[in-house]
Formats: structure tokens, sequence, C-alpha cells
């Protein structure tokens, strides 16, 4: 089972605090590879960890049958209120298709990360191999250790939306080569 923090407050300044991505060109890489590995804009494409459905709203103009997944129902939320029409709230490491309907997976912006065990990350991988048709591709990412240590060991981020507030608080344990995030949110009266 993936282990994912409470996005129901997150899902509110998630967009703002990500403004920074750049979601246009990681959108246009992948749709450079559906191109090179020859994906039609028919085929039955699953992003996993769509989050606020960032990625899908650039997706979906080339692929049509594009569906975003993601374990938090307020993130989904988000995404619907960018027109993403086909959304699944569930767990990557339990994957509601039938065997061999999928023609591409992928997942971007270190979804994988929150598969902090070995059972979770075996099980996601097989899940992956049983909703894949036979020789289709999984593109995703994984963030490395390097960038965690760079970007997130012992940072504090803290910033306002509205009326919300969120810290955030990253310390790296190198021994169990972890990181710890802890998020709290406040509102204004």
């Amino acid at each position: 089972m993936i282990k994912i923090p409470n996005y129901s407050e997150f899902a509110e300044l998630y967009d703002h605090t990500m403004q920074h991505v750049p979601y246009f060109s990681w959108a246009d890489f992948l749709l450079d590879e559906c191109k090179s590995l020859k994906i039609k804009p028919g085929s039955i494409v699953v992003d996993l960890g769509c989050g606020t459905g960032s990625i899908i709203k650039y997706l979906q103009p080339y692929l049509k049958n594009i569906v975003g997944l993601d374990i938090s129902y307020p993130m989904l939320l988000k995404a619907r209120n960018k027109k993403i029409a086909n959304l699944v709230n569930a767990d990557i490491s339990r994957l509601p298709f039938n065997k061999g309907s999928i023609d591409l997976a992928i997942s971007s912006h270190d979804t994988l990360n929150y598969l902090v065990d070995e059972t979770a990350f075996l099980l996601h991988f097989q899940e992956i191999r049983r909703v894949l048709k036979p020789g289709s591709p999984y593109i995703f990412d994984i963030s490395t250790e390097k960038n965690v240590t760079s970007n997130y060991d012992d940072q504090v981020f803290d910033e306002s939306y509205g009326q919300t507030r969120m810290n955030w608080q990253n310390h790296y344990d190198a021994a169990n080569r972890m990181i710890h995030s802890r998020l709290q949110f406040s509102r204004s009266r």
C-alpha cells in the first residue's frame, strides 16, 4: 500500500506551490516519447499520480483516452476543475484496470517515491505488468538521493495563498535513506 500524506489541505495550495514546474516541457517530452513509441491518439493511457492534472491538461489534446489516477480525492477534485474528465481515485499499488487493457502508463514528478517499502514497490510493478498490454511501455521518474539532499534536506518552505498558509519542513534520514516531510496548514480569518 502506498504511504501518502493527507493532501486535503495541500490540494488547495498545490498548483500555487508548483507554479515553477515547467509542465508544458514535461508534457512535450512525453508526447515526443509517445510519437517515437508509436502511441496513437486513441490509445488508452494512464497517468499514475496525476495530482491536479497539470500534465494531463497538456497531453489530452493528443491522447484522447488518457485517464488520471491519484490516491488523493482532493487532488482529483482540482483536476476536475481543469476539465479533466477521466479520473480514478486509487492506489498505484492496486490498479483498478483489467489485465492487458492499457497501452501506455506514465508517472511523473516523483510519484514512485511514495512507495516507501520494497513490498509496495514490487506490488506496483506487478500491477503495471498486469494492466499493460504485452510490450507496452511504462515511462516514470524517481527523485534521486542527490535531489533530496540538495533541495529538501533541512529545508523549510513557508508559503501563503489566499487565506491558507503552509509550513513545509523536511529532514533527510541518511541512515534509512528516507525524507521526512511535515506539512502544517493554517487559515487566516
